[in-house]
């Protein structure tokens, strides 16, 4: 799911930001079930802000295009509640990007490699830290086959700030020592 989604970042980043990635479908059949399948960028503050998903994909029921996903934890600290609004597309290739400016949330889409960046939506956010960012590919809950290719990876921020790994290897004398 989109939240099981591996981080790709090891880095906090804090003020206005840009995070821009190109996409190619090589292969992205109709999801039969789940919320759809998609790719993209995901910026997770891990925190009240919520996060936001700008992904291309398909949506049981709409069709192709891309998606922008809203998540929002409840108040009191219950499960993310989570809004989706799609906007037509069918290209196969193109760019996604992710920008924002003090409390503002710009989701921008170019359909071909060489297309022109079209603002799909700006959203109120938050101004807190992103603690996460993350690539994604994901099926939707649908037995579908996707492969996607995401390229051209770009992370631009007022602020970058090193933060420390999730996961360490154990270590390899650590069996015998219990022993």
């Amino acid at each position: 799911s989109l939240h099981d989604a591996l981080p790709i970042s090891q880095f906090s980043v804090a003020g206005d930001f840009e995070f821009s990635a190109d996409y190619e479908l090589l292969t992205l059949q109709p999801p039969q079930g789940g919320y759809g399948v998609t790719c993209g960028i995901v910026v997770d503050t891990q925190g009240p802000g919520g996060l936001v998903t700008l992904a291309r994909g398909e949506q049981v029921g709409k069709g192709p295009g891309y998606v922008v996903t809203r998540g929002q934890p409840e108040e009191g600290g219950g499960p993310i509640k989570y809004e989706s609004t799609h906007y037509p597309t069918t290209a196969k290739a193109g760019k996604l990007v992710l920008r924002r400016e003090k409390k503002w949330l710009t989701c921008l889409a170019a359909d071909g490699p060489q297309g022109e960046l079209k603002e799909l939506v700006t959203l109120p956010f938050t101004n807190a830290a992103i603690r996460e960012v993350r690539l994604v590919a994901d099926p939707g809950g649908s037995h579908t086959s996707l492969d996607v290719r995401l390229t051209g990876i770009k992370i631009g921020a007022a602020e970058i700030a090193g933060g420390a790994v999730k996961y360490e290897p154990p270590r390899q004398w650590a069996w015998w020592w219990w022993a």
